[in-house]
């Protein structure tokens, strides 16, 4: 009876020690699809080349993005906007640019195809199989810093011929012990172009990624300046959507704007 009470104890310890036991996963705690995300080309040679790179931002169901491409592209800048639907679908507009996605249910993970309505690249690709996932909710690195480089006029003016200016923008951002929470961000924006320089005072904030700032209102032909970027995970580049000038910067024409996009860099 000893003999057959030890077996029948042996058993169980020896599955606690060395059985595989069935594994459960982890539940998610994503509620959002809020995040820094990579989109692969499953159709490229070989396969896995980054397409797309970028942030996307949720409320609800509308979702907003902020992407570029990852070989050069015009414009290089997307802006997508689109709607998660119950089932998972998120079909993604830009104005170049199209994505029809099925999201996995932790909103992680996504795969589906992309395609281009007049962007060069995205239309030499045709439509192309992607998968895309989050690799990040919040950036590790402060923005406190300075990011520059050129950016691209992406509406037409007749005041102000379309083409490429530099900018430069300088942001601090408090310490925060919490690095998700919606933080406040300062500092100053320079635009030059044609010899003309114009500096101009921000404020706003940045929440996760997404970045907006936006200038004190103004009077008279100092323009007003509101910009919608994202940034990426370790803060080395700010990826811009819409930097727009009212009136446009270095123009006699006080009632017009501008819109600029392009991705700045830190210094």
């Amino acid at each position: 009876m000893r003999t057959r009470a030890s077996i029948a104890l042996f058993i169980p310890l020896a599955c606690l020690l060395g059985c595989t036991l069935p594994y459960t996963p982890p539940a998610s705690t994503s509620t959002t699809l809020t995040g820094y995300w990579v989109f692969t080309d499953n159709s490229s040679y070989p396969p896995g080349a980054v397409f797309l790179t970028g942030a996307f931002q949720s409320q609800g169901s509308q979702v907003s993005g902020i992407f570029t491409g990852g070989i050069p592209c015009s414009p290089q800048v997307h802006n997508f906007t689109g709607t998660l639907e119950p089932s998972g679908t998120l079909n993604l507009a830009a104005p170049f640019a199209g994505a029809q996605l099925q999201v996995s249910t932790d909103l992680t993970y996504a795969t589906g195809s992309a395609g281009g309505g007049g962007d060069l690249c995205l239309a030499m690709l045709g439509a192309s199989s992607i998968t895309g996932t989050q690799i990040a909710t919040t950036p590790s690195v402060s923005l406190t810093g300075t990011f520059a480089g050129s950016v691209q006029e992406s509406t037409s003016n007749l005041a102000l011929p379309i083409g490429i200016a530099s900018v430069s923008l300088a942001l601090t951002q408090p310490p925060t012990l919490n690095p998700g929470i919606q933080s406040p961000l300062t500092g100053s924006l320079t635009f030059t172009s044609t010899g003309c320089t114009s500096t101009i005072p921000v404020t706003g904030t940045l929440n996760g990624f997404w970045i907006t700032l936006a200038s004190a209102p103004v009077t008279g032909s100092t323009p007003a300046v509101s910009i919608v970027a994202a940034t990426n995970p370790d803060a080395s580049q700010i990826t811009a959507g819409d930097i727009v000038y009212t009136p446009s910067p270095c123009s006699a024409v006080n009632s017009s704007s501008t819109t600029y996009q392009g991705v700045i860099t830190r210094q």
